[in-house]
């Protein structure tokens, strides 16, 4: 039986949020734990808590950063050593807030949590297809906001029932911890206004990157572009409220479906032109489409059929 354990880093009012995890088999899990526990114990350490290894408080005070790299470098070890891979989702904030004020974001994705809990179950979904792992639990560090929300639309929409629980129920939530902060830190220094830009700095951050597309590993951010793509493939329709620059048409004679559509002007990525993506409006008896088709477009590799009038 394999299980995923996930955590996240961040919160609503911060720059970015991530949910990361690894899964592994039970056999796994357990050899895992064992060898987590004795570094902890040669250190020191009652439990790994990446929030007060970062600011250096608690059991980790006096440190020095030979200690902590060792320390930090052998959790990991232990990590990518005893699970099959590790996901991660990051939703850029600012990017989530200024798509939901033109689009119906939340009302189609659900808040961040949700964006960010889905995309992780996608990730792990995606793989188990690969692998032909028929059946994978998901467990959830306990705390966060909107879990009621995720609950449901897990067990409508992904036909799972997930559970959770405290770190001081599973070690690998721990692992969890450590992975997520790891993915969302240069990303949230990134987005940070305090960013030194310096080469060094630069480096630092890429070097992070680096480091886990070297593992096995499956992460994304969503950020302006792709929640936009999202929106206008998903068919999720604009606010009452309309951007400066649209213009709209009473049928396109290509896709008579396409009645009433809004057509935006997105930057073509090969070239300084644009290119013009139809979305439909939304008609009083009709609904975006469902959580599965609209992460259908990330993980599924399909498109979803615009919504008809």
């Amino acid at each position: 039986m394999f299980t995923a354990y996930f955590d996240v880093s961040g919160d609503p009012r911060s720059e970015a949020i991530t949910m990361a995890g690894y899964v592994s088999d039970a056999r796994k899990w357990a050899k895992f734990e064992a060898e987590w526990n004795k570094i902890l114990e040669r250190e020191k350490v009652s439990s790994f808590h990446m929030t007060d290894f970062a600011s250096k408080q608690e059991e980790y005070k006096g440190w020095d950063q030979r200690r902590r790299g060792d320390f930090i470098g052998d959790l990991l070890e232990c990590s990518w050593k005893y699970t099959n891979k590790a996901f991660s989702a990051t939703l850029a904030l600012a990017d989530y807030y200024d798509a939901d004020r033109r689009y119906c974001l939340h009302e189609a994705l659900g808040q961040p949590y949700l964006v960010c809990g889905r995309s992780c179950v996608g990730h792990v979904k995606k793989w188990a297809r690969r692998h032909g792992v028929k059946q994978a639990a998901f467990v959830f560090e306990s705390g966060d906001e909107d879990w009621e929300d995720f609950e449901r639309v897990c067990a409508e929409q992904e036909k799972i029932v997930p559970t959770r629980s405290s770190k001081k129920d599973f070690v690998p939530f721990q692992a969890a911890d450590l992975i997520a902060w790891k993915s969302r830190y240069p990303i949230r220094r990134v987005l940070s206004a305090d960013l030194e830009e310096t080469v060094e700095e630069r480096e630092r951050l890429l070097g992070m990157v680096g480091e886990l597309k070297n593992r096995p590993y499956a992460g994304g951010v969503l950020d302006a572009d792709s929640l936009t793509n999202i929106c206008v493939k998903g068919s999720i329709p604009l606010r009452e409220h309309r951007e400066p620059g649209t213009f709209y048409a009473t049928r396109s004679e290509n896709d008579p479906s396409f009645v009433d559509a809004t057509y935006h002007r997105h930057p073509h990525p090969s070239s300084s032109t644009s290119i013009v993506i139809a979305q439909p409006a939304l008609a009083p008896d009709t609904s975006p489409l469902s959580f599965q088709s609209v992460f259908a477009l990330l993980f599924l590799d399909q498109v979803p059929t615009p919504v008809p009038h």
